[in-house]
């Protein structure tokens, strides 16, 4: 993947993650992919960890929440 493109997907995400509301601060996206991405943040004060994909069938983004190791 080039990088032009990975940065592109990186900020698509990013903007997917702000806009639905699921985060307030964005501090990580692991490995941008349009199949699984890991996204590290900050919602309401609370540590958030959201996977995110592309469903192809659907054709939009998907946000699911993740449980933080304690």
């Amino acid at each position: 993947m080039s990088n032009e493109f990975k940065d592109w997907l990186e900020n698509r995400i990013g903007e997917v993650v702000l806009e639905s509301g699921a985060m307030d601060k964005i501090e990580e996206i692991s490995n941008p992919s349009f199949m699984k991405t890991y996204v590290h943040g900050w919602k309401n004060g609370q540590k958030v960890l959201l996977e995110v994909w592309f469903d192809d069938d659907l054709e939009e983004w998907m946000i699911e929440h993740r449980e933080l190791d304690k």
